[in-house]
């Protein structure tokens, strides 16, 4: 009789604990299918955001590409100060969307052949705002909305749109900032010729700790030293 207690109480427990096997699998489908669909949301949201980029760059030739560049290159600096995958993946969603807000910029200024007036520069001082603005309202782009705002703050509190200084900058701004002067000043504009990638790696130098922050600028370099060999 006993035996056939434990025998019975043994089925039971096995029968059991396939149902809590088999409700677990039903819960990781469940959870694998979710996030699925989150990444498949994201990247649909992601390839409109880039449409609009697309659109931006179509006005103006001279930062064709632009965008793609500074994300690569964000992502590829990250990952070399041993960021993890996630922040570099979020760094890089911010370099491609960290102009993104100058689509609401009037073409007068954004296509100007020729100094801004301090008026217009202030305008063109709002894009930041204005990318924040297009991304906020998409929940998987929250995380990259700091960097994206704070892409132009300079280390010694120069900069906008907060006048930030030094480690108060989010590093994925700073690693945006300094990405994306190099890019600029290697890149041709309708009011100037492009400074070659050797004078514009002296530049960052030279501005490092003032306008950049130290860290980035040095291992920056060190990536632009490798892709050299």
């Amino acid at each position: 009789m006993e035996i056939c207690f434990f025998s019975l109480f043994h089925r039971q427990m096995i029968k059991q604990e396939r149902e809590l096997l088999r409700l677990f699998h039903e819960l990781s489908e469940t959870k694998n299918g979710l996030h699925n669909q989150i990444i498949a949301n994201q990247k649909l949201v992601e390839s409109i955001v880039i449409s609009l980029n697309n659109a931006l760059e179509a006005k103006d030739p001279y930062t064709l590409g632009h965008s793609q560049r500074v994300s690569r290159l964000a992502a590829a600096t990250a990952k070399r100060m041993g960021l993890s995958s996630r922040e570099c993946e979020q760094i890089r969603l911010a370099g491609l969307f960290h102009d993104i807000g100058k689509i609401g910029i009037r073409d007068s200024i954004l296509l100007k052949n020729g100094p801004l007036s301090q008026e217009e520069f202030e305008e063109i001082k709002m894009h930041p705002i204005y990318s924040v603005k297009i991304l906020e309202p998409v929940d998987p782009f929250e995380k990259v909305l700091k960097s994206v705002l704070h892409h132009h703050e300079n280390w010694d509190g120069t900069g906008y749109p907060a006048g930030l200084k030094g480690e108060d900058i989010p590093l994925g701004a700073s690693i945006i900032h300094v990405v994306d002067s190099f890019d600029a000043m290697t890149s041709s504009r309708c009011y100037r010729s492009p400074l070659s990638q050797t004078a514009a790696i002296k530049e960052l130098q030279e501005k490092s700790g003032q306008l950049y922050h130290p860290d980035v600028v040095k291992y920056f370099i060190k990536l632009y030293q490798a892709c050299q060999k």
